[in-house]
């Protein structure tokens, strides 16, 4: 480590020097030390532990989250607000559920109707009313 310190120390007066006017940064050497350190801190400020290959990475998960999160607060919402109609004995919303559950008011008939399985093996009717 301590000779990195040392080139680094070294490359810092040269540059400094440079910018007072008193050495010009003529040789080779010099110039290609120079071009080498900003190759190396460019590739470090794209490809290094927090470069911008993992920025954008983790800018994606985090907008993947975000959309989840909010497929799941309008879920909760939809639960909520139908959780509200149950107490409050909203009629529409008591008869759906006791229609849902298989039930039906006096004199009525029940015409169960097989549908054919979707990808999940549940048929349309397990998951009809639901969000």
């Amino acid at each position: 480590m301590r000779p990195l310190r040392d080139i680094a120390g070294a490359l810092a007066t040269r540059v400094r020097d440079w910018r007072e006017g008193r050495a010009p940064l003529a040789s080779p050497g010099m110039k290609l030390s120079l071009v080498l350190a900003a190759v190396a801190g460019l590739a470090w400020f794209v490809l290094g532990d927090q470069g911008l290959l993992v920025h954008r990475r983790l800018r994606e998960t985090l907008d993947s989250l975000d959309n989840r999160s909010t497929q799941l607060q309008a879920r909760i919402n939809w639960y909520r607000s139908r959780n509200m109609r149950l107490k409050v004995k909203d009629p529409f919303t008591l008869e759906e559920e006791a229609r849902l559950m298989g039930m039906a008011r006096p004199g009525e008939e029940i015409l169960r109707v097989a549908l054919p399985p979707d990808s999940t093996g549940k048929g349309k009717a397990a998951t009809e009313g639901r969000p």
